[in-house]
């Protein structure tokens, strides 16, 4: 049920970046995802 609901607004979190903030959406992606590279290498 817990995982269930969690999907659900994980989707709908996504839709509405998607549709109102997708520039600023993809921004953070890009910076999350470069953070954990940087993580991968110093550890």
């Amino acid at each position: 049920m817990t995982a269930i609901v969690a999907r659900i607004a994980a989707h709908a979190l996504l839709t509405i970046e998607r549709h109102t903030e997708s520039l600023v959406a993809n921004y953070r992606l890009k910076r999350a995802h470069r953070a954990s590279m940087v993580e991968r290498e110093t550890t």
